[in-house]
Formats: C-alpha cells, structure tokens, sequence
C-alpha cells in the first residue's frame, strides 16, 4: 500500500521542484530576452519594437501563459480608468511577483556572464558617449535587486560608479553589492563603509567618500551624479551627455535662500546610538556661525557636479572649514552643496560652474520628486514623498529631470517594470530628444 505519508512527501517535493524551476527559468529566460536588443540606426521610435515594452511587464511575465491585457507601452501612453485599475490590482493579488532576494544576486554575480546577460549595454555606444564619461554616486542600504537594475540601466563600460553600502545594512546585502560590482572592473565598493544616520553628518560623508575615490580614478569622467536606490533614471546615457555637453561645466544644484531653517543648523546637533539605535540627537546647544561669512542656502542632497566643482569639494581650504563646520547639523547633505554652489549668497567662495543668480528662481534637473502639496499622487506617500505606481509613469516620463524619485518594486512592480523598459527602449532606439529647453536654462556656461 502506498501511504499517505508517502504521498505527502512527493508532493512536497513536486512542489519545492516548481518552485525551483520557476525562479531558474525566470532568470535564464529574462537573460535570453535581454539580448535580442538591437540599436535602431532609423532613430523610428513609433515602429521600433523592443522587447519588455511591446510585451507584459516583467513582474507578469514571470507567470507564464496568464492573459494580461496591457503591454508596457500600454501601461505608460494610456491614461488608466478606475476599471484599469481594478483590472491590475487583481493581477496584482492573483499573480504576485517572484521576489528576487539579495542571496539571488550572490549566487548569480558566481557567473558574471550570467549577470552582464541581463542587459548590460556593452557595445554600439556613440563616439559622442565615449568622449564624455560620467560618474555616478549610488548611496544605499537595501534591496538589491532595485540597485542592480539601476546600475544596469546606468551602466557603461567608460562610465565609473561608486556604491556606498551603509555599514547597518544585513550581510547579505553587502554581499550581494559586492558580488555585483566583483563582475565590473568600474564599480567600486567604499570600504570600510559609514554607518549612515538618517539626517545625519554620515549621510553627506557617504558621498565625499566617494567623490574622494572617484577623484583618483584613472577615468578622465567629467560630470557627477549621485543618486538613491530607490530611483531610477528617466534619461538615457546619450541624452544625458547631450544635455550635459550644454550644461559647459555648470553645476545643477537646487538653492532655497529665502526660506532658511535655522534650527537645522544653529542648533547643534549629534548623531548618537541608544539601544542599538542609530539617530541624531539636539544637544541643546548652539552652533558657531558657518566658517568664512560664508550663508547657508537649503537644496537637495542630490545634485549633478562638474568634475571642477568635485574637486574644489574635496580640496579647497573654505569647503573643508565649511564639511568640518557641518559636522554637528542637522541634515548637512541637504546644505552643503547648495550653500558651496549659490553665488548669490556666497560670491566669495567663486565655486567652479556655481549660479551668481537667485537660488530659487533657477530651474533644478537633477531628479524629479513628487512631493505632498505640489504633486498629484496616484502612487502611496511615504514621508512626503509620492512613491510612484503605474499610473504616475505618463505624467513623470514628460519631464525634463536626469532622475526620479520613489519606486518601490514591493508597491508597484509594474510601475519599474515599465520606466525601465521605456528607458532601455529608448537606449536602443534614440527617438528624437530636442534640446531646445535646456539651451535656455539660465545657469549653463556659454
């Protein structure tokens, strides 16, 4: 007689089988989709039919033979109805995405041709790119899987990149980094990393770690961008480089000078551990005033900097008085570069590609974030922010940013599964990208 037992065991492992197939297959036929990819010499982006956007998103596709009604480029040109929405959130529930866990990419940067076969664009750059490489900050402290597929989209093999991975994060995910930048000869892991406090002087170190590491790269790389995990580009590499080769050596950093908030900086402020907790502490005493007159002007902690402006930041005897004087604020990434960058407020500083006009008046690129109050959320908000879903990807693909700023594969797969595909489409193909915008920013250098 065959036992129950017996019966239950096999089943057991006719299950754990699947399973396994699943996710094997997954990233084997993902690879082999990968590259059919071909550049597009037409420049015809109507006809031009790339895999992923012409086909489910991703996340669906790892289902196999499920009647999904939309494609990507479905997804990013329509304007979703409440039935489309219904339609997605029961995909969503019936058809969950297979996570790709961190332990995933360790086993998979063992064989980096496996890796670099996920899309990695290693050929048929233009002599346009070549001659103007970039190098890119990525500060991050989790989900592999979202800065993979960020550097993937990033990458270049004449590009550089430096990863900062925060000391606090789990192993696995130091590993998995690790793993990943093992596969290139130009991404490079800070070691030993910070132990990076939100709001925190670590924060801003985190980046100047990596500035300092770029600086003596023997890559002759001539902007800097840095950048969170949680974005994703929303211009490819070529159009990056047009914009830049317009930009002539100018900074594009974010300036707020006539809306100060004093006890950011005034008040003195310390990053502290209780209970195994990391958090920034006020001390209840006052800070001296910032080094050299110098006024300190509020922007965002990212920015897009000229190779002169990155080494004025490391070098210069007035921006290393003003880090050290930073040391004891609150949030210093979101003063430090916009206080070294504004003329206007700090002309005797005479900042490399810095702005002598208002702060606030000047247009910022560097990343498009949907913040509560000015933005139209179709996503979730989380501290302010929109972390985008699918139905945010018409209104953000229209903008005039190098990034954007929240996405979250845990939220909405689809919503990356489709921004991604339209930015490799794009790589691929080069629809036609007028420039005429930013020939009329006020701060490019003619």
């Amino acid at each position: 007689m065959f036992k129950k037992s017996h019966l239950r065991f096999w089943m057991a492992l006719m299950i754990i089988a699947v399973y396994v197939y699943i996710r094997v297959s997954f990233t084997i036929n993902n690879s082999k989709n990968v590259r059919i990819y071909r550049r597009v010499d037409t420049r015809d982006w109507e006809n031009c039919s790339i895999p992923f956007l012409d086909s489910k998103p991703m996340s669906i596709r790892q289902h196999y033979s499920v009647n999904f009604p939309y494609t990507c480029r479905n997804l990013i040109y329509k304007t979703l109805n409440d039935n489309d929405m219904k339609i997605l959130s029961s995909f969503r529930k019936n058809y969950p995405r297979i996570k790709r866990r961190d332990s995933d990419f360790i086993e998979l940067s063992k064989d980096c041709s496996k890796l670099k076969s996920l899309g990695y664009i290693e050929d048929e750059i233009s002599d346009e790119e070549l001659n103007f490489p970039l190098a890119f900050n990525m500060i991050v402290h989790f989900n592999a899987e979202q800065v993979e597929r960020q550097l993937r989209a990033l990458w270049r093999p004449h590009n550089i990149f430096c990863i900062h991975v925060d000391k606090s994060s789990p192993k696995v995910f130091h590993d998995a980094i690790r793993g990943i930048s093992s596969c290139f000869n130009n991404v490079f892991v800070i070691d030993p990393s910070i132990d990076v406090v939100y709001a925190g002087f670590s924060r801003l170190l985190a980046d100047i770690k990596c500035m300092e590491l770029l600086l003596k790269s023997t890559t002759n790389w001539k902007y800097l961008m840095n950048t969170a995990g949680t974005a994703f580009p929303r211009m490819t590499n070529y159009e990056m480089v047009q914009v830049l080769n317009i930009y002539n050596g100018a900074n594009d950093v974010e300036g707020l000078f006539d809306r100060p908030i004093r006890s950011r900086f005034e008040d003195e402020w310390i990053e502290v551990i209780e209970d195994n907790k990391s958090f920034l502490k006020k001390t209840g005493k006052k800070n001296p005033p910032p080094p050299d007159g110098t006024k300190i002007v509020r922007g965002s902690a990212y920015a897009i900097f000229s190779r002169n402006f990155v080494h004025y930041i490391i070098n210069d005897e007035k921006s290393i008085r003003l880090l050290e004087w930073s040391r004891k604020t609150w949030s210093p990434d979101e003063h430090y570069w916009a206080t070294l960058h504004h003329l206007y407020a700090n002309p005797h500083l005479h900042t490399p590609g810095g702005y002598r006009g208002i702060p606030q008046k000047k247009p910022w690129l560097a990343v498009f974030a949907g913040w509560s109050g000015e933005y139209n959320c179709k996503g979730k908000w989380l501290r302010g922010v929109c972390v985008f879903s699918v139905s945010d990807l018409s209104a953000i693909m229209l903008k005039q940013h190098f990034f954007v700023n929240k996405f979250d594969v845990q939220f909405d797969a689809y919503a990356l599964d489709c921004f991604e595909a339209w930015i490799m489409a794009k790589s691929y193909c080069r629809p036609k990208f007028s420039l005429d915008y930013y020939k009329t920013l006020p701060f490019i250098i003619e």
